[in-house]
């Protein structure tokens, strides 16, 4: 694939998904999205530590991938 999306559950360590996330671009891919449903924020990664913060209303624009989402119509 050429990105992922993760969505944080009620039962998972947000540490294990970012250092999973390194593996994801040690094997090609080229973004790779963290959700936090409850913060209503999603984190994009273009590279292991490289991402832009996006929350609430905002315009998420993922360069890497040409996508570009309007965060309040999905954190309705």
């Amino acid at each position: 694939p050429l990105g992922i999306v993760e969505i944080l559950s009620p039962t998972q360590n947000l540490t294990d998904l970012i250092v999973k996330s390194h593996s994801y671009f040690e094997h090609g891919i080229k973004s790779y999205w963290l959700a936090l449903p409850d913060l209503k924020t999603i984190y994009v990664f273009s590279a292991p530590n490289e991402y832009e913060v996006y929350s609430k209303t905002d315009k998420l624009v993922d360069g890497q991938l040409g996508i570009e989402l309007d965060l309040g119509e999905i954190f309705r």
